[in-house]
């Protein structure tokens, strides 16, 4: 049985796909969501982002306060968007 190709996509195509995926990914957090990620930065400190990514893994963030808020943008957005994310100059 003889498969259909999948068309292939040149570097350029890709590149924007990534760069789509990545800005939709952005700004499809709620307000409620951000505010949750900027409280979780504030307690946490300098290291926030390691301590998250952290609590996302061994299921130790269903004790904060912000649970669901935080397992949502973990859910939509993953870890690799919080690495790329960087706080507003405000709430740093």
């Amino acid at each position: 049985m003889q498969y259909p190709q999948s068309p292939s996509l040149d570097p350029a195509t890709l590149a924007l796909s990534k760069s789509t995926r990545w800005n939709h990914q952005k700004s499809a957090l709620n307000q409620e969501q951000l505010a949750a990620i900027h409280r979780y930065a504030a307690k946490n400190g300098r290291y926030w982002k390691s301590r998250l990514i952290m609590a996302w893994s061994t299921g130790a963030d269903e004790r904060e306060i912000d649970a669901a808020l935080l397992r949502q943008v973990r859910n939509d957005c993953g870890p690799l968007w919080l690495k790329r994310y960087v706080l507003p100059q405000e709430a740093a």
